[in-house]
């Protein structure tokens, strides 16, 4: 190998024939590897056409590709290019070397050659013209374009735009006639029609991060000679790019490109950048404003630059701001309408004295937006400062219109559409007008294009809102204008009919009925009810009887199944109930408690309404899903008439209702009316077979009922028709206990005349005298003890009457027990006796007396008490 090395050095082609005819045995690897390649090693020593030949011959079946690199990204092609040799690169390109090789380094043989800095003009005008992809990206996501602008490379600059520079047909028509004619032509109008005539071919691409590196790092003379053509529309829509593009020119200083570049953006039409902010959060004019550059300032300002905007600059500070240590500069802002965040009357004084920065304590950090200067005016028709405001850009004009709109301020309004405030902007301004029923406003804006039928969410119902303030004038006014949206739905499903009906707006409701024959009548909300039932519910008589006439279905269910009866009934509205009945509605539907109309009405005690269902047929025997029946509520609710009225239907006593139990508790008819104190409905039902001794899930009965809440009559009535008066409940009390639970002595002198067990004790072992003595019911406990019951019997804890009366306070009680001679040394539950529970739970002064009783009676000594 080092043999031939040396012959393809000294370029003696015969005898590199000569050599390897020889048949000399040379390995592949020693030939082509990572590292060597005989190839490339003959196009940089020997620079001989025939050479590479003899070697490509010689070697066919290891360079029948040319498409390959080395482990540093030379490849053949590169290679003959890095030294001009255009004759061997024509040699490979013919055996398909392709000039967009991209080598193991992920380089093109373009960006290989730059960055090796072996590429010259004459090399990068072969490469062109040799199909090369210029706008390829390297691994760092640049063009070729950016890295010869960025190193300055004038020379290769002006070589890659020549190769790519074409002239429009006219322009060269135009110089074929100027030379057939031998016209004269001035140098000035020669390189008029030349640079007229100049595009750019469209295989060359500027990017924007090429124009960007070019104003960042070329002069403004080779940015209008190269790049002006990626200076597009397109360029300036690029906002945020824009913005970031224009602060960093700004802050280098290049002030030229950067006006350059605003310049151009005018002539567009284009703003919108001056006001994006940059990717640090900040805008052009804080870096501006900030450099107390009153000149620039003006300038921006000028070309569409707003003022009125926050940015996050050392946090999210106004512009305004960073002006109040330079009074000039402050002056000219609000001189040119910058937003002081203060009112209207407030801002007016400033603009009238002239003075500033006195007494002015408005940090502008995180200020809420809603205090703008410019919304104070707005909502308070201040014409003057609105205009004043309006010199800059306002970031949201169009709230400023909400808020005129609000407060009717017409002539704000006007000024504020002339300065193409959206009128349709999130459909506020149409709405707040007709919330405010200001009826030019709405008129004004519907002719200024105000959309009536709105369709981008949140969806204001114009109508709903007219309807809502019984505004004839204002609905006629958006009906006039093509007001359609009475079919659509809110949140809840609602259309504009069953709102209507369940607000009770019954001109709103005939309107749409009237006027829309084709309107949805059983239409749902979310809860399924219907607008018939929302009329029944709200007594929109008009409304029930038309919708029913045209087809509603009266019958029909909600969510809960109930109809417009039941919620018609629920409402009291008995004119809706009597149509309702008299079309046919079924007068015993219940809801999903079980519950009827007849039910609702006795819990809600409408006796009028009562009385019409009983006399059109009411079923008075059906009871809800707690079976409770009609006249159990109206025993609850003690309606003595609607009770009488249930009473007057023979169905109401039929045996097996008036024996019907509840299902929490096992309650019977009977026991509610010993609850309630009805004497004449507890006749009724006994003299209709009522179980008198009939016991609940807790073993109590109607007598129980009639001592527990005092009623002599019943109690008396009771035992006089049989009833048990020795019941014991569940828990062990009994009938006596009952009664002193009512603190009524009638009731416990009745209960002893009628030989009541009054030894009997509860399932703790309490006696009715504990009972008496825990009530604090002197009489009953007076009357007791002369009875002759023992007092010093213990319940089950161990504790006795005297340790219950001391222990709760009771003054008489303990002092009727000491007469009766009760034993005062009886220790209770906790080992105490009546005398320890008197000084350490009641040691007031009202019952030292009683203490003292108990001391002298006793045979313990204080001392002894621990």
């Amino acid at each position: 190998m080092e043999k031939l090395k040396e012959l393809i050095k000294l370029g003696n082609i015969n005898e590199i024939e000569s050599y390897l005819s020889l048949n000399h045995q040379i390995s592949d690897g020693d030939i082509k590897n990572n590292t060597f390649d005989l190839l490339i090693y003959t196009i940089k020593n020997a620079s001989s056409i025939p050479i590479v030949k003899v070697i490509l011959d010689n070697y066919q079946q290891l360079y029948k590709n040319l498409n390959y690199s080395l482990i540093n990204g030379n490849s053949p092609l590169a290679s003959a290019l890095s030294i001009n040799n255009f004759e061997i690169s024509d040699l490979f390109i013919k055996k398909h070397a392709d000039i967009n090789y991209i080598n193991g380094n992920n380089d093109t043989i373009l960006f290989y050659l730059y960055k090796h800095k072996i590429l010259n003009k004459e090399s990068l005008a072969y490469i062109i013209k040799n199909g090369v992809n210029i706008n390829a990206l390297d691994i760092h996501d640049k063009s070729f374009l950016s890295y010869i602008i960025i190193d300055k490379e004038y020379d290769l600059l002006e070589t890659l735009f020549l190769q790519y520079t074409l002239y429009t047909k006219d322009c060269i028509l135009n110089l074929l006639y100027l030379s057939e004619n031998n016209n004269a032509c001035s140098t000035k109008k020669l390189k008029q029609l030349l640079s007229n005539g100049i595009i750019q071919s469209d295989r060359l691409h500027i990017s924007f991060m090429d124009v960007a590196e070019a104003c960042k790092h070329q002069s403004l003379n080779f940015i209008k000679r190269y790049i002006e053509t990626g200076i597009s529309y397109e360029f300036f829509s690029n906002h945020s790019f824009l913005s970031d593009l224009l602060c960093t020119l700004y802050n280098k200083n290049k002030i030229d490109v950067f006006q350059y570049l605003i310049e151009k953006g005018t002539q567009f039409n284009q703003f919108d950048y001056l006001n994006q902010f940059d990717s640090k959060g900040n805008l052009l004019i804080y870096y501006i404003i900030t450099n107390n550059d009153i000149k620039m300032t003006d300038y921006i300002i000028r070309k569409g630059a707003m003022i009125n905007v926050r940015g996050q600059l050392n946090g999210w500070y106004h512009v305004i701001y960073y002006a109040l240590h330079n009074e000039p500069l402050f002056k000219f802002l609000v001189k040119h309408g910058a937003d002081l965040f203060i009112s209207d009357v407030e801002y007016n004084k400033i603009l009238n004295s002239g003075k500033f920065l006195q007494n002015f304590n408005v940090s502008f950090y995180n200020v809420d937006e809603e205090a703008s200067t410019f919304y104070s005016a707005c909502k308070n028709g201040n014409l003057k400062i609105v205009k004043h405001l309006l010199q800059t850009n306002i970031p949201n004009i169009h709230k400023g219109l909400c808020y005129a709109c609000g407060n009717g301020n017409m002539e704000v309004i006007k000024l504020l559409i002339d300065y193409n405030a959206d009128v349709n902007y999130k459909n506020e301004p149409l709405a707040q007008a007709c919330y405010l029923g200001d009826e030019k406003v709405v008129n004004l804006l519907l002719e200024q294009g105000a959309e009536p039928c709105p369709s981008v969410p949140p969806i204001k119902n114009y109508l709903t809102i007219a309807f809502k303030s019984n505004n004839k004038k204002l609905i006629e006014i958006l009906l006039k204008h093509g007001a359609r949206d009475i079919y659509c739905k809110n949140d809840d499903d609602e259309t504009l009919l069953i709102y209507a009906c369940k607000s009770g707006y019954e001109a709103m409701a005939l309107h749409i009925l009237t006027r829309y024959n084709d309107y949805p009548l059983e239409s749902l909300d979310v809860k399924r009810n219907t607008a018939l039932m929302y009329a029944c519910q709200t007594g929109l008589f008009d409304a029930v009887q038309y919708l029913i006439k045209h087809g509603a279905d009266p019958n029909r269910s909600n969510g809960c199944d109930e109809t417009g009866l039941i919620m018609a009934t629920r409402s009291g509205f008995l004119n809706v109930i009597e149509y309702l009945i008299n079309c046919g509605i079924n007068i015993n539907k219940r809801n999903k408690n079980g519950e009827t109309a007849l039910i609702i009405a006795c819990k809600l005690g409408y006796i009028d309404i009562v009385k019409y269902l009983i006399c059109h047929g009411v079923d008075t025997t059906i009871s809800d899903f707690y079976c409770k029946l009609p006249l159990t509520y109206a025993l609850k609710t003690k309606n003595k008439e609607i009770v009488e009225s249930l009473l007057s239907i023979k169905e109401t006593l039929k045996k097996d209702i008036i024996n019907f139990e509840t299902l929490k508790n096992q309650k019977v008819l009977l026991m509610y009316a010993c609850k309630y104190n009805f004497k004449n409905v507890v006749e009724e039902l006994i003299q209709h077979h009522a179980d008198i001794n009939k016991r609940n899930k807790k073993g109590e009965t109607a007598l129980n009922y009639a001592c527990k809440y005092g009623n002599l009559d019943i109690v008396q009535y009771l035992i006089e028709q049989g009833a048990n008066i020795n019941n014991i409940t569940n828990s062990g009390e009994t009938i006596l206990m009952y009664g002193i639970l009512s603190e009524k002595t009638e009731i416990v002198e009745l209960l002893m005349l009628y030989d009541v067990d009054w030894q009997k004790r509860n399932n703790e072992g309490n006696t009715a005298v504990m009972y008496a003595c825990k009530l604090y019911k002197c009489d009953i406990l007076e009357f007791l003890l002369y009875q002759g019951i023992d007092i010093d019997v213990v319940n089950h804890d161990g504790d006795h009457p005297l340790i219950y009366a001391s222990q709760y306070g009771h003054k008489n009680s303990v002092k009727l027990l000491l007469d009766y001679d009760c034993n005062v040394d009886l220790k209770g539950a906790k080992g105490k006796t009546a005398l320890m529970f008197s000084i350490y739970i009641l040691t007031g002064k009202s019952f030292a007396l009683t203490i003292t009783r108990i001391y002298t009676k006793s045979s313990m000594h204080v001392s002894k008490i621990k």
